[in-house]
């Protein structure tokens, strides 16, 4: 039933909003690598919990080496970039642009399944396009290069949900979570100890890190997981596109931040642009 799948991508939006915020708030006391790797840690704990109380452990065994692989490698650099982009641009800037996603998706799509664009969409990506320029380029605040690290972030979260899709009816949700989230927990741990940027962590850091993962990581992600069985994932991602005025709320009920206006100009062209792109790609057949 539809009504189901709506309202878990509804929830999960509320959900998966809290990280962006949360993770603002803790690269404030301890470094990007550091809070990454204690986020991992904390959201595989969670993770292996929930899949030992659902007693979907058994699942994992189905997952094939290549797949797991692929899903760890992806998240691990996803999460990595987005603590990155957090702290180069801003929780906020960072959410707007990494709505890029659902373009990226179309172009894997076109180059790796003969998929094409039709006009209406392109029109969509140009738009979206648009407001990324109002953003990145603008020189009230330039922000250039530091975009880089949430558009190699997003593509691979990308790449990550085209995983999840192609699989998602002969594997459960919480299997493949926790696979990807163990996967980065590992790549993150090898990164931030060999590269010597562990740090003591700071009690703030420690208390966020063991609160909030469970809420975005663990049930905001299976949601959106589960929520592909009943929904198209292009109508998903078209409900999902209003994360980043939830992550502005947040910030403005805790932070009292605003964004500067034409970063608030060029978020809402990046959401016209998506609604757009998806919105037309997704109800032709």
């Amino acid at each position: 039933m539809s009504w189901k799948g709506y309202s878990q991508i509804i929830v999960a939006l509320f959900l998966i909003s809290t990280g962006p915020v949360a993770i603002d708030y803790i690269i404030k006391f301890n470094n990007p690598e550091t809070c990454a790797l204690l986020w991992g840690i904390s959201a595989f704990v969670y993770s292996l919990i929930f899949i030992i109380y659902k007693k979907e452990y058994k699942d994992i065994k189905k997952i094939k080496l290549k797949t797991g692989i692929a899903l760890a490698m992806f998240s691990g650099l996803a999460a990595l970039l987005w603590f990155y982009s957090i702290q180069a641009i801003g929780a906020e800037m960072t959410s707007f642009i990494g709505r890029v996603g659902p373009l990226l998706v179309v172009m894997l799509g076109v180059i790796f399944l003969g998929e094409r664009f039709k006009l209406r969409e392109i029109i969509g990506a140009i738009i979206l396009l648009s407001g990324v320029y109002i953003i990145a380029f603008s020189p009230i605040e330039y922000l250039g290069i530091k975009i880089i690290y949430i558009l190699i972030a997003v593509t691979s979260y990308s790449i990550n949900q085209v995983i999840i899709k192609k699989n998602i009816k002969e594997l459960s949700a919480l299997s493949m979570n926790t696979v990807a989230i163990g996967g980065t927990m590992i790549i993150l741990s090898f990164y931030t100890v060999l590269t010597g940027k562990f740090e003591t962590p700071h009690i703030n850091t420690l208390l966020v890190c063991a609160i909030i993962p469970l809420f975005n990581e663990i049930i905001g992600t299976i949601l959106v997981m589960n929520s592909y069985k009943t929904i198209d994932v292009g109508k998903a991602q078209l409900v999902r596109s209003s994360y980043p005025f939830v992550v502005l709320l947040y910030a403005w009920i805790l932070y009292k931040k605003i964004p500067l206006p034409h970063q608030l100009i060029g978020g809402t062209i990046i959401i016209l642009g998506v609604m757009i792109l998806i919105g037309f790609r997704k109800t032709r057949n």
